[in-house]
C-alpha cells in the first residue's frame, strides 16, 4: 500500500537522483568497449549497484567502511594500487565526505589510465547527511579548480532552482524535530497537488546559480 510517507520517500529519491541517473545511464550506454576495468569508490547504494549490473565492467569497489563489503577496503586517499590501471573511475556521491578532496583527485589521476574518464558527482545546494563525515560543498567553479589537470568533457546540474527547493523541502521530513517534519508536509503538500505549475516555472526561472549538485564527466589527459 503506498502512503503519503513512502510517497514522500519515492519522490524525495527521485527529484534528488534524476539527473545523475539519467546521466550515469546515458554515460553507460555510450561505451563501446566491453571489460572495462573500472574502479567504483564508496560500495553499496543504488549507484554501486546499476555499475557492478553492467557487462561491460570489470568492477572493483572500494571502500574504508566494511560494513558496505567492499572488494578492498581502504581510504581513496592512500590508495595501494599500481599507477595507471583503471579505464573508468566512478566517484559518485562521495567526494563531499573526504577530508582532503584534492589528495583524493590527485590519487584517481595516478590510477587512471591515459585518456582514462572520472565519472563524478557532488553536493551544492544540499543539506547535511552522514554527520559528522560530511565536509565539503561545491560549485561548479570548484570542481574546475579541483580538476585543473583534466580535460572536463561534462558538468551537469543535477537540478534547477524550482527542483532544489523542493529537494531541500523533502529533506526536511529526515529532520530529528517532530515541528520540522510536520511544517515540511504542509510545505510539499501543495507542490504535490500543484506539480505541473511548479513545472512550468522551473522551465521559466532562468537563474544558474542554483542545484543540489552537479554530475561531472572529466578525462586524464594523455
Amino acid at each position: 500500500m503506498l502512503t503519503f510517507s513512502s510517497l514522500k520517500f519515492k519522490l524525495m529519491k527521485y527529484f534528488s537522483r534524476r539527473v545523475l541517473m539519467k546521466n550515469l545511464n546515458l554515460y553507460i550506454d555510450s561505451l563501446k568497449e566491453n571489460n572495462i576495468k573500472v574502479l567504483n569508490i564508496g560500495s553499496g547504494g543504488a549507484f554501486g549497484k546499476l555499475i557492478n549490473l553492467v557487462n561491460k565492467f570489470d568492477v572493483v569497489n572500494i571502500d574504508f567502511d566494511e560494513n558496505k563489503k567492499p572488494d578492498i577496503l581502504f581510504d581513496i586517499m592512500s590508495a595501494p594500487l599500481k599507477d595507471n590501471l583503471f579505464h573508468s573511475i566512478f566517484f559518485l556521491e562521495v567526494l563531499e565526505h573526504v577530508k582532503n578532496p584534492f589528495k583524493a583527485i590527485e590519487e584517481i589521476k595516478r590510477l587512471l589510465k591515459p585518456g582514462g574518464e572520472l565519472i563524478l558527482s557532488v553536493p551544492f545546494v544540499y543539506p547535511e547527511h552522514d554527520i559528522p563525515h560530511d565536509y565539503f560543498r561545491f560549485t561548479k567553479y570548484g570542481i574546475k579548480l579541483l580538476l585543473k589537470d583534466f580535460d572536463i568533457i561534462k558538468i551537469e546540474k543535477r537540478s534547477d532552482f524550482i527542483h532544489t527547493i523542493i529537494i531541500l523541502l523533502f529533506r526536511l521530513q529526515m529532520s530529528k524535530y517532530k515541528s520540522d517534519r510536520i511544517i515540511g508536509v504542509f510545505l510539499i503538500a501543495p507542490i504535490l497537488f500543484c506539480y505541473p505549475v511548479f513545472y512550468i516555472l522551473s522551465k521559466l526561472i532562468k537563474t544558474d546559480y542554483f542545484s543540489s549538485g552537479f554530475f561531472v564527466i572529466a578525462k586524464k589527459r594523455m
